[in-house]
């Protein structure tokens, strides 16, 4: 890729994302959320210890882990089995390393991340692997976030993530000045706006437009 940027930003179609929280990130590291906490061990077909990765006793009872852990399996091998001094099999050493043990991969929603240019073709090298592999995005780019740099120089950021009973009809305004502090929010639908629902349109023409305009770059001024 020779784009003359820093770095690439990933944002999913139903994120806010603000802006403001991101300006003062080095451009040359990568940024993602803390994915050393969310561990499993897919070959035991266990979930590791948030608090001590070392331990993994909890039954593999999250949905992308038990449809993707025979994918998961295969691509370890691979990475593992790949000529020393590789870009993969660098991937495999760095993944032992970094989450205590063989067979383990990262597992974290995958909405929004960053990747500097400096990255971006080995990034691309082991996204590719993982597609062959059939391997779902939340459990791909965690892990390879996790395997391109050991030790890590990973930025953490923080997102307001609505799952479940969290995830209220009115989430987008009520919970507006909560959410101002994260780096973004999910889940933001322009096809209600679009639907011309009018507490979703009073929001975004009330607060979301201002605050927008308020901290555009000054290259857009």
């Amino acid at each position: 890729m020779g784009y003359n940027v820093s770095g690439f930003l990933l944002i999913n179609d139903d994120v806010r994302l603000n802006i403001w929280n991101w300006v003062n990130f080095n451009r040359s590291q990568i940024a993602f959320e803390n994915v050393g906490t969310q561990v499993a061990d897919v070959q035991s077909g266990k979930i590791c210890r948030k608090n001590d990765i070392n331990v993994c006793d909890s039954a593999l009872n999250h949905k992308w882990l038990k449809i993707y852990r025979q994918m998961l399996n295969k691509t370890f091998n691979i990475l593992k089995s790949s000529p020393r001094g590789s870009l993969q099999h660098t991937c495999y050493e760095n993944l032992v390393a970094a989450n205590k043990g063989e067979y383990k991969f990262n597992f974290k929603t995958s909405d929004v991340y960053y990747i500097p240019k400096r990255l971006t073709t080995q990034f691309v090298e082991l996204a590719t692997l993982f597609r062959e592999q059939v391997v779902f995005v939340g459990l791909a780019v965690p892990s390879i976030i996790q395997c391109l740099e050991y030790p890590s120089t990973l930025q953490e950021v923080k997102h307001m993530f609505l799952w479940g009973t969290n995830r209220t009809p009115d989430a987008a305004w009520d919970r507006w000045n909560e959410s101002l502090s994260y780096h973004s929010f999910h889940p933001f639908k322009l096809s209600e706006l679009l639907e011309h629902k009018p507490n979703i349109t009073d929001h975004f023409c009330r607060d979301l437009l201002p605050t927008l305009r308020k901290h555009r770059p000054s290259y857009w001024r």
